[in-house]
């Protein structure tokens, strides 16, 4: 995983649930404690029931089912950044 020298250089994280090594879940309380306003989108190819259920409300800003349109990504990302923005 990349991480930024700074905290504000980033302003949204896309992360695949199904990582070499760790899942993507895993990292999201990692990624909260560095950055706790940083909108967090994860995607998978498979079910994610198993991995957003270990995952408390609030600590992502969507899910994309894979494969998905460019569109519905825009639509997405478009959709947790005005929320980050709103709080």
């Amino acid at each position: 995983a990349v991480v930024a020298q700074r905290r504000d250089e980033f302003g949204l994280v896309l992360l695949d649930l199904t990582l070499r090594g760790e899942s993507g879940a895993a990292l999201v309380p990692r990624l909260r404690e560095l950055a706790p306003a940083l909108p967090v989108l994860l995607m998978s190819g498979y079910a994610a029931d198993d991995a957003l259920a270990n995952l408390s409300a609030g600590e992502v800003a969507g899910f994309l089912a894979k494969p998905f349109r460019a569109a519905t990504l825009l639509e997405k990302v478009q959709e947790a950044l005005s929320a980050s923005r709103a709080s």
